[in-house]
């Protein structure tokens, strides 16, 4: 659909034509984003943002900028996103959908953000600050998600309750709306929710599922946190061998595409700690290993 709408604007030379081709340029970054092909989608950025510049369009050009903080944070230029993101939701306000949305976006990157230090305060009051914007924005669907975030926040904090009562909400909000991708995120809070409670049995069966689509998607980056909480739960469910080769798949799809939410983080360390445990010390290194070898592109991306 991109390649089409690019050829027909190469038709027409008109002006008006020029903040179009932002637009497919913008459509194309995020197209690239999905993809994981972050050097293609700073690219096409770069070109939707000094069109939107140039044809002052105002709003598309802070939405290429906020997007661009995205990009970063996914190539480990965590300095660069965490700046641009601060930048964004300063501009942002609650009474406009459009730059609500925005806000919503630097909001939600600076929560990331927050993860990645350790900050889970911080991490919870940049997820209450995405959900504020969603619901301004008028996006019902991104603000169950956003919700849903603040929910696995508040969890790993340890309010249960307090994320049983998110969980609750949203699966009524969604089944109503017959929001199917809500529904299958909210099956992920679901999931870990059991495990904290302590049922892992009842947490693999409740991501059965969601396995099966999310593995069929080809999502790499879904997959590597199911591959954490899969191997986390095997660690503490199967055989040495098994819980073995669950281990190894997660640390080989952890080192081409890392997963940073807090949960991924909590499951494996709690991974270290059940194979320590069972004297599997070699999947237990594997897990360390990739952990410090993450810490150190982590504190390198804050530095730059």
């Amino acid at each position: 659909h991109l390649a089409v709408a690019a050829d027909w604007l190469t038709i027409d030379d008109e002006p008006a034509m020029s903040l179009r081709r932002a637009a497919v340029a913008y459509a194309e970054a995020r197209a690239h984003y999905y993809a994981l092909e972050y050097d293609a989608a700073r690219i096409s950025l770069s070109r939707a943002l000094s069109i939107a510049r140039v044809g002052k369009d105002d709003m598309l050009a802070l939405s290429c900028e906020a997007f661009s903080s995205a990009v970063a944070f996914y190539q480990d230029r965590f300095a660069e996103a965490e700046r641009i993101a601060i930048a964004c939701e300063q501009r942002a306000s609650l009474d406009d959908p459009d730059l609500a949305r925005i806000g919503a976006d630097a909001a939600h990157r600076l929560a990331e953000l927050a993860v990645l230090k350790g900050d889970r305060d911080g991490a919870i009051s940049a997820w209450e600050r995405t959900h504020r914007f969603r619901l301004a924005s008028g996006q019902a669907w991104r603000t169950r998600i956003a919700h849903l975030n603040l929910g696995e926040s508040v969890m790993i904090a340890g309010r249960l309750d307090d994320a049983g009562a998110i969980l609750h909400a949203i699966r009524r909000e969604a089944t109503a709306a017959q929001d199917e991708e809500g529904l299958a995120c909210c099956v992920d809070l679901e999931a870990r929710l059991a495990y904290l409670r302590g049922d892992p049995e009842g947490a693999r069966a409740a991501m059965a599922e969601r396995a099966r689509s999310i593995e069929s998607t080809g999502d790499q980056w879904r997959m590597t946190g199911l591959l954490g909480f899969l191997g986390l739960l095997s660690t503490e469910l199967d055989a040495d061998d098994v819980a073995t080769r669950a281990v190894d798949r997660f640390v080989d799809a952890y080192a081409k595409v890392p997963h940073d939410e807090a949960f991924t983080m909590l499951a494996m360390d709690a991974m270290v700690f059940r194979l320590e445990a069972r004297r599997l010390s070699g999947p237990a290194e594997r897990v360390r290993g990739a952990i410090q070898q993450r810490a150190l592109r982590v504190r390198a991306g804050f530095e730059r």
